[in-house]
């Protein structure tokens, strides 16, 4: 699956960087994160470390449910 911080496709390794500036100006940022199904828990769990690396630790899971209409 694809790692994207907001609208801009990033690697694994880019989420500290980010994270780290980004809480100059927004110093209680929270993170929302969501994840398709087929995401192995590894994935996500890697995505969280490097979150709480960068300053983060206020994380909110969001999930869709598929319109079945």
């Amino acid at each position: 699956g694809n790692i994207r911080l907001g609208a801009v496709e990033a690697k694994l390794e880019d989420i500290k960087p980010t994270i780290e500036q980004a809480i100059k100006t927004i110093p209680n940022l929270k993170i929302f994160l969501r994840a398709e199904g087929t995401v192995a828990h590894d994935t996500v769990r890697k995505v969280m470390a490097e979150c709480a690396a960068g300053g983060v630790a206020d994380i909110i899971f969001a999930t869709y449910e598929k319109d079945e209409g």
